[in-house]
């Protein structure tokens, strides 16, 4: 058990296995820090559209412009609506009409929405925006140069949206 210890221990010492640790956690760090608009965009769009926020309802319901204009952009990449409709998500047509039976009780189970699937997304959409923004945090705490901090988010944000608009 001694020579596993000491075994264990090299490893951990070995300068090859700390360059190597070294180097993945700065490449972290970048593409961490880069892509972190990104994915705090796609969390909270996610949600939103988990949640049937960005589609009209029977009720009267329609989405706010902004709502629409996220969904657009977190399912086609473009701010525009296809030719001839109206920038609001109304092509997207839920998988059966809520407003027509489709026999006893309802749809069929396979076309039924899972609460605890759907739950369980809604969590990790939220411990997903929660764990960027800690990582974007621990990026402004723990690396001494804050100015590549700034320079990765606002490239993280400036890139998408230049190339939204082209």
């Amino acid at each position: 058990m001694h020579s596993a210890e000491s075994k264990a221990t090299a490893e951990i010492v070995n300068p090859k296995s700390k360059a190597f640790l070294k180097q993945a956690r700065r490449l972290h760090f970048y593409l961490g820090t880069f892509f972190a608009p990104s994915i705090l965009f796609f969390s909270l769009t996610g949600s939103i559209q988990l949640l049937g926020f960005h589609q009209p309802r029977p009720g009267g319901y329609q989405p706010s412009v902004w709502v629409a204009k996220l969904a657009e952009i977190h399912k086609h990449q473009s701010l525009a609506g296809p030719p001839n409709r109206s920038p609001r998500v109304d092509r997207e047509k839920p998988p059966f009409d809520p407003e027509r039976a489709l026999g006893p009780g309802g749809p069929p189970p396979g076309m039924r929405p899972n609460l605890a699937l759907k739950g369980f997304f809604l969590l990790m959409s939220i411990a997903l925006f929660a764990t960027t923004c800690l990582g974007i945090y621990m990026s402004f705490k723990y690396i001494g140069r804050r100015i590549i901090v700034w320079a990765l988010l606002i490239a993280g944000i400036a890139i998408p949206s230049l190339l939204l608009m082209t």
